[in-house]
Parts: structure tokens; sequence; C-alpha cells
């Protein structure tokens, strides 16, 4: 968990960080969303990470841009970073899973005052 505690500070000196750094939020982020697939996933998960997040990269940098959805976004991470550290696996999948349901609602959200990218 050390690891990815040291993966979750450095989302959120990223997230905090004044000018937004855009790129390096997004690196930040692609880090800890890795850790998890590397942790349960195998190579063919990998692979298929790889060509969604090819496929969403427009929609990635968009909700990377809204800086006022960071910390909802924030709040999540930590909340996976506590149930991991726990040991609770049932805990972090369902916590995975409405992290990206709600990153998706908070991009829905945003996307008609955009314009879709």
């Amino acid at each position: 968990t050390r690891a990815l505690k040291a993966l979750l500070r450095a989302l959120e000196e990223a997230g905090a960080a004044r000018p937004f750094d855009t790129e390096a939020f997004a690196r930040a982020n692609t880090g800890f969303h890795d850790f998890f697939v590397e942790q349960g996933g195998g190579p063919l998960l990998a692979r298929m990470l790889r060509v969604l997040r090819a496929a969403a990269e427009r929609y990635t940098r968009l909700s990377v841009s809204l800086a006022t959805e960071i910390e909802a976004s924030q709040a999540e991470h930590r909340a996976i970073v506590h149930a991991f550290a726990a040991g609770d696996a049932a805990e972090v999948g369902r916590l995975l899973d409405a992290h990206c349901r709600n990153t998706a609602g908070r991009l829905l959200t945003h996307l008609p005052e955009r314009g879709t990218p």
C-alpha cells in the first residue's frame, strides 16, 4: 500500500497545483488507475484498458480540465485507497465502479455547456 499511497499523494499534489497543470494531473491519474489494473488485471485487461483509454482520450482530457470537479474525484480516490489498505476487496470493487460511474456522470453534466470534444 506504500506505492498506492505515493500515487495518491502525487495525484493530490497535481490536483492542488495552481495554476492547474492538466498534463501532470492526467499522468498522475493514469498512474493511480493503472495500479489497480496491475494488481488484479493481467495482460488482457491491460491491453483492453489501453484500447479504451485511447478511444476515450478526448473525454478524459475534458474531465481532467473540470477543475471544479477535482475534489469530488479526489475524495473517491482517497476512499478507494482506504478500502485497499484495509484489505476490503469487495469495497474496493464497489468504490472503483462508483468512481467510474461518477466520473462519467460529471463529464456528461458538462458536455452540453462545453460542447462535445
